[in-house]
């Protein structure tokens, strides 16, 4: 029998040490105790990176100067190159940032399903970038409707809450979640 593979995709500053990291270790490890084989792609500066599950650094960027955050960038020839290579069954995208667009499009070229696990409420976390600005319901709509197009664009959301459900049902998102 063929080993599934699972490719997992996040612009997670840490692993192990965050929501976001732990998440996908636990769910890496225990898929890996039943056969399955989960790569995980995160941004080049993650720190904690495990040595039982593979891990492949993408090139990024800083987003924050005051932080210690990276982002992949939405095109990367290591992640297409590996996909191709590995031939995953499974994209399970953790973050709604940049590396999304680069796995989404890998998912409608290969016609390989996309998980997108929205972990972060996006709207919570915009004074990071954009200060008092972020407050603006222009901004607000724009986010929701950011991640209203996002969730469209998989082929099921995971949920972890239902504070998360509610906000995506309230975005009338059309994917299950």
């Amino acid at each position: 029998m063929n080993e599934y593979k699972v490719a997992f995709v996040a612009d997670s500053p840490e692993l192990e040490t965050n929501g976001v990291g732990t998440s996908m270790l636990n769910l890496a490890r225990s898929l890996k105790k039943y056969g399955v084989s989960v790569d995980i792609f995160v941004p080049k500066g993650v720190k904690n990176i495990p040595n039982d599950i593979p891990v492949y650094q993408l090139n990024s960027f800083k987003v924050l100067k005051s932080q210690p955050f990276y982002w992949s960038y939405p095109i990367s020839i290591k992640l297409w190159s590996n996909f191709f290579k590995n031939k995953y069954q499974l994209i399970h995208v953790h973050t709604f940032t940049g590396i999304y667009f680069c796995a989404w499009q890998i998912s409608k070229m290969t016609n390989v399903p996309l998980v997108a696990t929205y972990h972060t409420m996006n709207p919570d976390y915009m004074h990071y970038y954009l200060g008092k600005a972020a407050d603006a319901k222009m901004v607000r709509g724009m986010v929701a409707e950011y991640d209203r197009m996002m969730s469209n664009n998989a082929s099921i959301i995971v949920a972890p809450s239902m504070k998360v459900k509610e906000y995506l049902t309230s975005l009338r998102v059309d994917t299950e979640i």
